[in-house]
C-alpha cells in the first residue's frame, strides 16, 4: 500500500467500520446500485419500475452491507502488511 493510501486509509479508519461500512457499502454501493439498476430496467421498457424499485431498495443495501464489511476487512489488511 502506498503512503498516501495509508494515510487516506488511517483517517478513514479513525472513524470506525460501522461508519464505513454504512457510507461506503450501504450508501454508496447498495442505494447507487439501485438507482443505476431502476433506471436500467425502466429503459429496458419493464412495466413495473415501483416494484423493482422497491426490491432494488431493500435488496441492494443489504448486499451493500455485505461489500462494505468486506471491502473493510481486505483494506485492513492490506494496510497491517504495508
Amino acid at each position: 500500500m502506498k503512503e498516501k493510501d495509508k494515510a487516506r486509509w488511517a483517517a478513514i479508519r479513525e472513524k470506525g467500520a460501522l461508519r464505513f461500512i454504512l457510507i461506503y457499502g450501504v450508501l454508496g454501493w447498495g442505494v447507487g446500485t439501485a438507482v443505476v439498476f431502476t433506471g436500467l430496467m425502466w429503459l429496458m421498457g419493464d412495466a413495473d419500475v415501483g416494484r423493482i424499485f422497491r426490491f432494488a431498495a431493500l435488496a441492494f443495501p443489504i448486499g451493500g452491507l455485505a461489500w462494505g464489511a468486506i471491502m473493510w476487512w481486505v483494506t485492513e489488511r492490506m494496510y497491517r502488511r504495508g
